[in-house]
């Protein structure tokens, strides 16, 4: 229960014994019986008064010292950065003062805005650039998609060579045994394909119209005369070698036009005409002139005629 005080009316704790907020005896205190005890009661309060009072005293000189503290980082700062004094009116930078600063304000505006106008246009003029890009990709690659289903490679050229000669326009007869072929491709699809040859002797059966004559033997096929299944990668050029066609024996190429041709799924991809001449050895010339009917030429050899 608390205890109140007669004069404040404060409420103050069951064991006080004066009032805490005007220090007037309760009611229900007992006097001291001796002097000793009320100056020992009087040095407690000195004693309490003065602990307080060193406690705000501390406090308050704590609070001068970081006031004192934040005043010196303040100028230090401002010696560091070399800030202007505002009351120093030649240091303060001024609004120009003349008659048409509006119009001056309006100019700026509208060029600001002429600027922003200007960035719109060309972001737009490049957004549809690049629209127009990706419409032509996609339909790049629509078109490729629609032709590689149709021909799914091209064949850029075509050489010869004979199986113990360079790849070129010129064979020999006394050298021809077998024909290889070397094929430069463009692959549009990736893919193993079965690449079908044709090999013709070219003769003129009239004067308007010539004859073609399919070369076989007996491993080719029906209508053609070599196959083989060829591997192409797709967006790359490469060239392949094929497999060589004919026989063991020199008779099967003779002299004369040949063309060669490369077929797919019933196309034609790519078509070559070539020529196998008169032999390199005089003496295999005479062998076949003979072979064929006919005298051979006379030929100088070290000042003396052979035959």
């Amino acid at each position: 229960m608390m205890k109140q005080c007669s004069k404040c009316n404060t409420d103050n704790p069951t064991e006080a014994k004066f009032c805490r907020h005007c220090g007037n005896m309760l009611s229900d205190t007992t006097l001291p019986d001796s002097r000793g005890e009320v100056e020992k009661a009087i040095r407690h309060l000195e004693e309490c008064y003065k602990a307080e009072q060193a406690t705000y005293t501390n406090t308050i000189a704590k609070y001068k010292q970081e006031v004192v503290t934040l005043h010196t980082d303040l100028d230090r700062y401002k010696s560091a950065n070399s800030l202007p004094n505002i009351n120093d009116d030649s240091k303060v930078r001024k609004f120009p003062d003349f008659p048409n600063r509006k119009y001056w304000i309006y100019g700026n505006i509208i060029v600001f805005l002429l600027l922003i106008c200007g960035s719109v246009y060309k972001c737009q003029k490049a957004n549809n650039r690049i629209s127009n890009l990706t419409y032509a990709l996609s339909k790049q690659e629509d078109f490729k998609t629609s032709v590689t289903e149709y021909k799914p490679f091209e064949i850029l050229n075509i050489e010869l060579k004979s199986n113990n000669g360079e790849f070129g326009d010129t064979l020999y007869e006394d050298k021809v045994k077998n024909i290889i072929p070397r094929i430069t491709v463009a692959g549009l699809k990736m893919g193993t394909y079965k690449l079908k040859t044709k090999y013709y002797k070219m003769s003129n059966w009239n004067y308007s119209e010539i004859r073609y004559c399919l070369k076989e033997t007996s491993f080719s096929s029906e209508g053609f005369s070599n196959e083989e299944d060829v591997s192409i990668g797709e967006n790359q050029i490469e060239k392949i070698t094929l497999s060589s066609f004919g026989k063991n024996d020199v008779e099967f190429w003779n002299r004369g036009r040949y063309c060669v041709e490369f077929w797919y799924n019933d196309i034609c991809y790519g078509k070559k005409e070539f020529a196998i001449v008169e032999c390199q050895d005089l003496y295999y010339r005479g062998k076949r002139s003979h072979t064929y009917g006919h005298s051979p030429k006379p030929s100088r050899i070290n000042d003396k005629k052979e035959w």
